[in-house]
């Protein structure tokens, strides 16, 4: 009865452990996957940050410069005045 008790225990360490180490594995290669989804991500971080940037600047220079405004509508709306004329460049 003893050896048989014994074998058991031994089994069921060894499953454990077994179970433990592929755990870890997979854990690793999970880890793994997860660091490259971070870095992709922070990669669009960065680039969504710059394009914020880059739009507020827009509208921080259409709220301020009027001239920019003016020439914006002049261009992309072709909004004239009846004395005005485009001189394409």
């Amino acid at each position: 009865m003893k050896k048989f008790s014994l074998i058991v225990i031994i089994f069921l360490f060894t499953a454990l452990a077994g179970y433990l180490f592929l755990d870890t594995v997979n854990s690793f290669n999970k880890f793994s996957e997860n660091k490259e989804v971070i870095s992709n991500l922070e990669l669009q971080n960065t680039q969504t940050s710059k394009d914020i940037s880059a739009l507020r600047e827009k509208i921080n220079r259409v709220d301020t410069d009027k001239t920019y405004i003016n020439n914006m509508i002049t261009r992309k709306f072709k909004m004239l005045k009846k004395d005005q004329f485009i001189i394409h460049e």
